[in-house]
This record gives C-alpha cells, sequence and structure tokens, in this order.
C-alpha cells in the first residue's frame, strides 16, 4: 500500500482500494484537518506570541478573562506550565485584540500560558 504524503490537499482514495462513499468521505475530511492542523503548527511565529502567568479562577470551570498585548486576536494557547494536574481549554467567548477567555476544570491554578 503506498504512503500518503499529508501536505498534499487529499488522498487518491481509489489506492486504498476503498469502495464504500462514507469511508471516503471520512477520509477525506480527515485530511483536510490534519493537513489544517500542520499548517497552523509550521506558521506558529514565535515573535508574535506572548507568555503569561495568572492564576485561574477559584472555582473550577469558571471562565477566566486574560488579558493580553498582542495588538490582534490571537488564534490559540500552549500551557507551558501548570501547578495542578488539569486541562485548559477555550472559554466560550469571542477573543480580542485585548483579552482571551479560558476555563480550567481545576480552581485555583497559577499557570504559564504563550499566547499566538
Amino acid at each position: 500500500m503506498p504512503l500518503h504524503n499529508i501536505s498534499s490537499p487529499e488522498p487518491d482514495i481509489e489506492l486504498y482500494g476503498i469502495a464504500d462513499e462514507n469511508i471516503k468521505r471520512y477520509l477525506r475530511e480527515r485530511n483536510a484537518w490534519e493537513k489544517e492542523a500542520l499548517d497552523d503548527f509550521y506558521n506558529f511565529d514565535l515573535a508574535k506570541s506572548e507568555l503569561i502567568e495568572f492564576t485561574t479562577n477559584t472555582v473550577a470551570g469558571a471562565q477566566d478573562e486574560v488579558e493580553h498585548n498582542l495588538s490582534y486576536i490571537p488564534t490559540g494557547f500552549i500551557v507551558v506550565y501548570r501547578n495542578k494536574p488539569g486541562t485548559m481549554y477555550d472559554g466560550g467567548t469571542d477573543w480580542t485584540s485585548t483579552h482571551i477567555y479560558t476555563r480550567y476544570n481545576a480552581a485555583t491554578v497559577s499557570v504559564k500560558i504563550l499566547v499566538y
């Protein structure tokens, strides 16, 4: 079976010998998502990011408003440090050129995030 180059826009599904249209559609959508994720990763510019330290809300899962100085609307963040186990995720409020909104599933966590 030939290997598929993930950077190509769409795999040649016929090479896999797959007849089911649902499986073909799934593979096409998955390939598009993987390509988008890789494009975002390779286009990451450290010079256009900011390291921010803060303590999350005293209520687990409550939204945190995090100020940044990037002068544009960021596209994501990477958790660099946390002093408690758990997961930080998007807060559900639209980000702005001055703030991002996050949630953490534990209370009062010291975190460092790289916002980009």
